[in-house]
């Protein structure tokens, strides 16, 4: 049976982990626009791979927002860093897995607002997928 909303899992037998994001746009009157990207598991492993932003890349889909959106893949016992521009700050968000975020052990479900930071250092406790949102 269909669900009422535009977002299902038309599989009986297949799970589905969905994350809706929703990121509003920094004016309004901004004409509705639809793009879609698919990034590698290479392009995002063991590092921040920038899948959406408001400044035009060539493989980022464009949003109408001062935001980078990073999306990475993280090994067992890695280590990376992301460095914090001056005047923003940064929301994660474990897709799955466990990281320790500087001092802070985050697991799958889990989010973190960071301010005031310039640096953030991931260690994996475990393969670990995030989402990284870089936000004025």
């Amino acid at each position: 049976m269909r669900k009422a909303s535009s977002e299902y899992n038309p599989s009986e037998m297949d799970i589905v982990h969905l994350l809706q994001i929703w990121i509003l746009p920094q004016k309004k009157g901004v004409v509705p626009s639809y793009e879609q990207r698919s990034f590698s598991e290479e392009q995002k492993h063991n590092r921040f791979c920038l899948i959406a932003s408001g400044v035009r890349d060539h493989e980022a889909v464009k949003i109408h927002q001062d935001a980078n959106l990073y999306a990475a893949q993280l090994s067992a016992g890695e280590k990376n860093v992301f460095e914090i521009s001056g005047g923003r700050f940064v929301w994660v968000q474990v897709i799955c897995g466990e990281i320790l975020l500087n001092a802070l052990l985050l697991k799958g479900g889990d989010g973190a607002r960071i301010m005031e930071e310039e640096i953030l250092t991931f260690t994996t406790k475990q393969n670990s997928e995030i989402l990284l949102f870089d936000l004025a």
